[in-house]
Formats: structure tokens, C-alpha cells, sequence
């Protein structure tokens, strides 16, 4: 699994809602549309009465958006979708992406930053926890 730190804080997020998480409802791809489009039709095949996605980044939560689609269904009347990354692509397609954005520029420049500081003087690598932001579109709605 290419993100285990964000599948943990996916499954914290579940069980900390009183969510189950079961393995039926995982299907790995290449991180591409069509690959979130083909594990979509996958998970639909199985008839798991999926009410919600939660897609490991933006262009296969577009991906998936489209095979619900295809099928008949509605997004997010039958199924909400949530990618992540913040693509601004994502604002555009037919139903707006909701997404998790993160802070690519700053991650880049706190990357470089200790990657300089390791190279000119010698110092040590450092953790640092950039923050997310949760931005809610039409691909998702809310459950009371």
C-alpha cells in the first residue's frame, strides 16, 4: 500500500465514528481515472449497497464518479464521493469533487528545505505535519 499513514488515519476516522471497516470495500488501483474507474464498477458488481467512497486521490475519485454514473446512478444521491489531493480539476467536473486538500507547495518547499539542510549542513532529518484542509462540494452529501 503506497499511503499506509493516510489508510490508518482513514480507518482512525471510520472506527472513531463507529464505522466498521471491512476488506470487501477496498480495491486497489494505479491512482489514474481509469483505474478509479474500472475499481468502481468492481465494487458495484459486488453489490455492497455502497452509500460513500472515499478514493485515494482526486483523479481516481473522478473515475469512480464516472462509473456511477454510467450505471444509472446518482452522485451523491446514491453514492458520495470524496478524493484527495485538491486538484483544482476536480472543481470543474459534473459534480464538483469534494476533496482533501493538501499543501503541495508547501510540502515541496519543506522538502527542499530539509533536503538542503541534510546536504549543506549535515543536520538531521526532521518530521513535519502540514495540515489538511476538507473542502465539501457536490460529490458529497451530508447525513443527518
Amino acid at each position: 500500500m503506497c499511503f499506509p499513514q493516510r489508510f490508518a488515519a482513514f480507518k482512525d476516522v471510520l472506527m472513531g465514528n463507529g464505522l466498521d471497516f471491512s476488506e470487501e470495500f477496498l480495491v486497489s488501483g494505479d491512482y489514474s481515472i481509469k483505474s478509479g474507474f474500472d475499481s468502481m464498477n468492481e465494487l458495484l458488481d459486488r453489490n455492497l449497497g455502497i452509500t460513500a467512497v472515499f478514493a485515494v486521490n482526486d483523479m481516481m475519485a473522478i473515475g469512480a464518479a464516472k462509473a456511477v454514473l454510467t450505471k444509472g446512478l446518482d452522485v451523491p444521491g446514491d453514492i458520495s464521493i470524496v478524493g484527495y489531493d485538491g486538484l483544482d480539476y476536480g472543481k470543474y467536473f459534473n459534480p464538483s469533487l469534494t476533496t482533501v486538500k493538501q499543501p503541495n507547495a508547501d510540502f515541496v518547499r519543506s522538502s527542499c528545505d530539509i533536503l538542503l539542510g541534510i546536504i549543506e549542513r549535515n543536520s538531521k532529518t526532521r518530521h513535519i505535519v502540514l495540515e489538511t484542509r476538507f473542502i465539501e462540494r457536490e460529490s458529497c452529501k451530508r447525513v443527518n
